[in-house]
C-alpha cells in the first residue's frame, strides 16, 4: 500500500504526457473550486481540455500560506519561460527538471522518471492556469498516467521594512488515465490530499530560494548565470536587464543617490529659475 500511495503522490508533480481519447460522455458538474479558473478567456481547445480534466478530477486540493521573498518582474518572467526558469534551477543546483519549448507548450522531465507535458492555459492578473498531462515510470512498478490542471494565484506584497514579498496560492485538479486508479485514489483521498500538499510544497521551496536568490544577490547571479555557455545568450542579457531593473548604476550609488517614485517637479519662481 505505501508504494501505492507513494506512486500517487509522484504525479502531483508540477512536471507531468501521453494523449487520450476526445470522447465524451456528456458535460459532468464541476466542482466548486472550478469558479477560480476565469473559463470565459480561455480559447475552444483549451477549455475543452481544462474541464475534460476539472470535471472528471479525482482530487481536488489546494495548498496556500507560501511566501517567499520575490520581486514581480523576475517571477513573471521566470514563469513566462519556464524552458529559461529550469535551467537557471539547475545552475542554481535547485532541481532537476528539463523543460524544452515546443510548438504546441513544453515537454519536460523530471529526472526521476515523470515525463510529460505543460501550457500555460491563461494569464490573468495575478492568476495563472496550467494544463498537463504525463506518466511516471519507474523498473518494476506499473506506469502512471494522468492529467493535472493548476490554477496558481500570486499577489506581491511589500512589508513595513519596504521588501517584497509572494503569497502563493496553487489550486490542483487530478485525473488518472486508469480506473483502477481512481479507485484507489478516492479510497486514500485523505492522504493523497496530504501528499499533493507536500509535494507542492517542496516545487515551491526550489522556487523560494531561486527567487531568494534574484532578491538577495542580483548582480551574483547575473554573473554566474553568464558563465554558462549552454544558456542562451540573449535570454540571459534579457534576465540580467529584469534582475537589474531596480539598481542605479554603480556611479549613481557612489553619490548617494536613489529611485523614488515622488513625482518631480521644476519651481518656475524658484532659486534655481533663468
Amino acid at each position: 500500500m505505501r508504494g501505492a500511495l507513494a506512486l500517487v503522490a509522484l504525479l502531483l508533480t508540477v512536471l507531468v504526457g501521453p494523449s487520450w481519447s476526445d470522447e465524451e460522455r456528456g458535460p459532468p458538474p464541476l466542482p466548486p473550486a472550478a469558479r477560480q479558473i476565469p473559463w470565459d478567456r480561455l480559447d475552444l481547445h483549451t477549455a475543452f481540455l481544462v474541464r475534460n480534466v476539472v470535471a472528471g478530477a479525482v482530487l481536488v486540493h489546494q495548498v496556500d500560506g507560501i511566501w517567499y521573498r520575490s520581486r514581480r518582474e523576475v517571477f513573471d518572467f521566470l514563469f513566462a519561460h519556464p524552458d529559461f526558469a529550469a535551467n537557471v534551477a539547475r545552475v542554481l543546483r535547485e532541481g532537476r527538471y528539463w523543460v524544452r519549448e515546443t510548438a504546441a507548450g513544453y515537454e519536460a522531465d523530471d529526472g526521476q522518471g515523470a515525463r510529460g507535458f505543460f501550457k500555460p492555459a491563461i494569464v490573468d492578473g495575478d492568476r495563472r492556469v496550467f494544463y498537463l498531462e504525463g506518466r511516471y515510470h519507474r523498473p518494476l512498478l506499473p506506469t502512471l498516467s494522468g492529467r493535472l490542471v493548476l490554477v496558481l494565484e500570486t499577489v506581491h506584497r511589500t512589508n513595513p521594512g519596504g521588501a517584497s514579498y509572494a503569497e502563493a496560492r496553487v489550486t490542483g485538479f487530478l485525473r488518472f488515465d486508469n480506473a483502477v486508479l481512481e479507485g484507489l485514489a478516492r479510497i486514500v483521498l485523505n492522504l493523497s490530499k496530504s501528499l499533493m500538499d507536500r509535494r507542492i510544497r517542496r516545487f515551491f521551496r526550489h522556487v523560494e530560494r531561486v527567487s531568494e536568490r534574484a532578491y538577495a544577490d542580483p548582480e551574483g547571479m547575473a554573473e554566474e548565470l553568464a558563465r554558462q555557455p549552454d544558456l542562451p545568450a540573449e535570454r540571459v542579457a534579457q534576465f540580467r536587464q529584469v534582475l537589474l531593473a531596480h539598481r542605479l548604476p554603480s556611479w549613481a550609488e557612489a553619490l548617494g543617490l536613489r529611485l523614488t517614485w515622488a513625482p518631480f517637479t521644476l519651481n518656475p519662481g524658484g532659486p534655481t529659475a533663468r
